[in-house]
């Protein structure tokens, strides 16, 4: 399989004058269905699928969609927004062409994560009961590469209609008069589960057209931009990324995960090759686009293209900034392009976001003064005790934060405790779940969990609470610990994971190595965290390359790395 397609498919051979004439075609859009009829007359736009070998013009949604809502009426399911249709299936057009069946239809969407068959098909379908009970799914449309499971999940579900996507017939017009309100359920969206149990945040028409606008109009998106997206479609940021260039006009060059990861060089070759101005990920993603250029592997190549490279899903770290002006200045990207953003499944991705072509700013910032409801102390530059904190940028349009302490007290500018949110995007609540949506929003205000302060206007991002680490009485911050420790000679791919251990009030740092021999690498592990964050005595677990799992995003599961050391299993 190469990563080559046809050249007239190449987003610079049809790129006219940067404007925004998709804001006028967008002007009356209130839901996601709204924007069929404007794809319908679209004649330029595309989704490019290289490992299919395929691609999707935008005008060809709405007839395949309308197939799909038809299909879903047959069913009994059309304009009846309070039930929720399960979609599986890998990146694809048949994806793409289901979500918006499900909006013309006036019914929710859940996306379902994509199971692997590795260990049988009766492993893989146990993964989806938890969620197929917990959305109550009156329906599953079936996709590629499930299409050949349909029957077991129909015999598995006798409840639930099982539909093929590949099966349903276009149709040139929606088949229901009816069509969604801004307020009717949009998505129910299953968070990647990194600190607990995944819960479905209910998200509405409304909020999600304020997500997709909020973030072509922050970052810049201009007619004839192309992106890039690996990220999974059932993951909140594939979607909003999706969903954002195709109400934008842009051609969106769509991968899998798998193999982003496993071919991280040749995927942004072909970035570059195709001339392509947007890409999203998570800082582990950069991690690996670094390593890959500094390796060599990149070189040759033109990023002058390149426009924005929105960085979230998980604290962004200041030496990756740093490494991205290093080694991709020389191949053409301006300092501009890194696009630090913080926001969460229950705001459709965004709650912070630094407009594409401002520099991030980066804030050193005294360790011992991060304290629930503290005044955080700023020195000039790196100090020792000092931790650098990266600005995920101002508020998302339509969205404010602020910063509160442990008793809910707000707090001024310059004071360190738990972000908290609220905006156009946000979630109605959590599906079926009084007791976690009463939890999670107080006073209209959305509780984060995560940690940070304001400055100017900009949201820094420390960490989350529950990572928290106590020991002798001192906090510190995993994520912290972590980027102290990751290129320590030994750690595999800087694949290290820091909890605690409560009971003991203990540190316990795990890290992945191929190493004979790890007496070394526990040694620098030690002395690194000595040197850098001040602690002398923490308890190092080494593991081999694999064990530490990940989510959709490819944020550690620390809940589950928690589970496997203090459950007594063996590491």
């Amino acid at each position: 399989m190469g990563l080559e397609v046809d050249a007239a498919r190449r987003s610079g051979s049809r790129a006219g004058r940067p404007g925004l004439r998709w804001l006028a075609e967008t002007r009356e859009l209130r839901t996601m269905a709204d924007l069929l009829p404007v794809l319908a007359q679209r004649t330029a736009g595309e989704l490019v699928f290289p490992e299919l070998n395929t691609s999707l013009a935008h005008r060809e949604i709405p007839a395949r969609a309308y197939g799909v809502a038809a299909e879903l009426r047959r069913a009994g399911l059309d304009d009846r927004p309070g039930h929720r249709v399960g979609i599986l299936a890998a990146t694809s057009p048949e994806f793409v062409c289901a979500l918006f069946g499900v909006f013309a239809a006036n019914v929710a969407a859940v996306p379902i994560p994509v199971p692997s068959f590795a260990g049988g098909l009766e492993s893989a379908l146990e993964r989806l009961d938890a969620l197929v009970r917990s959305a109550d799914l009156r329906c599953i449309l079936v996709g590629p590469p499930f299409d050949e499971f349909g029957a077991a999940i129909q015999e598995r579900y006798p409840d639930v209609a099982v539909v093929r996507i590949a099966g349903c017939e276009p149709l040139p017009e929606v088949p229901q008069a009816v069509m969604p309100k801004p307020q009717d359920l949009a998505v129910v969206q299953y968070s990647s589960g990194s600190t607990s149990s995944p819960k479905g945040a209910m998200i509405e028409h409304g909020a999600l057209v304020a997500s997709v606008l909020g973030t072509a109009e922050r970052g810049g998106v201009e007619d004839g931009d192309a992106a890039m997206v690996w990220v999974p479609l059932f993951h909140d940021f594939g979607l909003v990324t999706l969903l954002t260039h195709l109400v934008t006009a842009s051609d969106l060059h769509m991968f899998s995960p798998v193999t982003f990861v496993r071919r991280t060089a040749e995927t942004i070759r072909y970035f570059a090759d195709h001339r392509i101005a947007f890409f999203t990920g998570p800082n582990f993603a950069y991690d690996r686009i670094l390593d890959a250029a500094a390796a060599g592997r990149l070189d040759g190549i033109d990023l002058t293209s390149w426009k924005a490279a929105i960085n979230a899903g998980e604290p962004v770290a200041s030496a990756t900034l740093r490494r991205f002006d290093e080694l991709l200045g020389p191949l053409g990207a301006r300092p501009t392009v890194m696009t630090p953003g913080y926001g969460a499944a229950e705001f459709c991705v965004g709650i912070s976001l630094q407009p594409a072509g401002h520099l991030a700013k980066i804030v050193h910032v005294d360790r011992a003064s991060l304290l629930d409801g503290g005044r955080v102390v700023i020195h000039d530059g790196p100090a020792p005790g000092a931790v650098p904190v990266v600005s995920q940028g101002p508020a998302f349009p339509g969205v404010e934060f602020r910063i509160s302490d442990g008793a809910g007290r707000v707090l001024d500018e310059g004071h360190f405790g738990e972000i908290e949110a609220r905006g156009t995007n946000m979630l109605r609540g959590y599906l079926d779940d009084r007791v976690s949506t009463d939890a999670a929003i107080r006073d209209g205000w959305f509780r984060t969990q995560d940690t940070g302060f304001v400055l100017g206007g900009e949201l820094y991002v420390s960490g989350r609470r529950s990572d928290m680490i106590v020991v002798a009485g001192r906090n510190f911050h995993a994520h912290d610990v972590e980027m102290a420790i990751r290129d320590v000679d030994g750690v595999y791919q800087r694949h290290v994971v820091v909890v605690a251990d409560v009971a003991r009030e203990r540190m316990v740092v795990v890290v992945e190595t191929q190493a004979d021999d790890p007496a070394a690498l526990i040694t620098g592990i030690r002395a690194r965290i000595a040197d850098e964050v001040g602690l002398a005595d923490v308890d190092v677990r080494t593991v081999a390359r694999g064990w530490l799992p990940r989510t959709s995003s490819g944020k550690w599961r620390r809940g589950e790395v928690r589970e496997r050391l203090f459950a007594g299993r063996e590491v």
